[in-house]
């Protein structure tokens, strides 16, 4: 199967200029790491395992002082070391991160017509002089918006529609979150905890937008602490401790390692 991510020995040391080599603080160590396309693939580990880390070198928030990671979308390949965050959605790598990300003082059609990646639509000068075709393109994001949510089931979301955002649950603001990553048009997201926050009314919303992405397309790379879900849903699993790859391969394989078992899941 194909990669669309390629993770060959990353370093990331912690500290400032003025510390020396030895005084700073090892967060990720020699990492490799492949994703494939169209697949689910979660990375697990404990806290402070540099989980994170990794996913904010992906996004350009942070640079690796070593190492390569290769971005290979529709038969391209593309280095992204040290490219910015901007640059690096615009490549088709989306991210949800933990906690809410929304515009607190729009609504929520506003905070997921913003999702949308319609040409022309942030391009106020080109507005002005096709106005026409501003409006059909408006029109055509909102129908794509209500059939999502009609395809959804989600008549709460359909009715909070032209609410501000900020008066939906935490849960509904993190599925909102999700939504957007579907309306994005992305080739790859990085999901931060997703299931964090989602009680049990909210799980069925939740799992169907997880379907759709993989019916997009779209291919998943997650950070998961809910093993019930990393059991459901991920074909591949990476075990991270200490800012090292130390078991990777089959969810069920890895799930039952014996060091898991004992160390990160508390299985005798």
């Amino acid at each position: 199967m194909k990669k669309i991510l390629e993770i060959k020995d990353l370093w990331k040391n912690f500290g400032g200029e003025l510390i020396t080599s030895t005084e700073r603080i090892p967060v990720l160590m020699g990492v490799d790491l492949d994703i494939e396309e169209n697949n689910l693939t979660a990375l697990i580990g404990g806290n402070g395992a540099g989980k994170t880390t990794l996913l904010n070198i992906i996004n350009g928030f942070l640079s690796p002082d070593k190492g390569k990671i290769n971005y290979q979308p529709k038969e391209k390949q593309i280095l992204i070391n040290n490219i910015k965050p901007n640059k690096v959605t615009r490549l088709g790598i989306g991210r949800l991160f933990q906690g809410t990300r929304l515009f607190g003082n729009l609504s929520v059609r506003e905070n997921l017509l913003i999702a949308c990646n319609e040409f022309g639509i942030e391009k106020p000068f080109y507005n002005l002089y096709s106005f026409r075709r501003y409006n059909e393109k408006m029109k055509s994001m909102n129908n794509r918006i209500e059939a999502l949510l009609n395809k959804l089931e989600s008549k709460e979301l359909l009715n909070s529609l032209n609410k501000n955002v900020k008066t939906l649950s935490y849960a509904q603001q993190r599925i909102i979150n999700l939504i957007s990553l579907l309306l994005g048009d992305y080739n790859l997201v990085l999901l931060d905890e997703p299931t964090s926050g989602i009680n049990t009314d909210d799980w069925e919303i939740f799992e169907v937008i997880i379907n759709e992405m993989k019916l997009a397309g779209i291919t998943i790379f997650l950070i998961e602490h809910n093993m019930e879900f990393v059991r459901k849903y991920v074909q591949t699993c990476y075990y991270m401790s200490s800012g090292k790859i130390l078991v990777s391969g089959n969810t069920n394989e890895v799930l039952n390692h014996p060091m898991i078992k004992k160390e990160y899941l508390a299985i005798c």
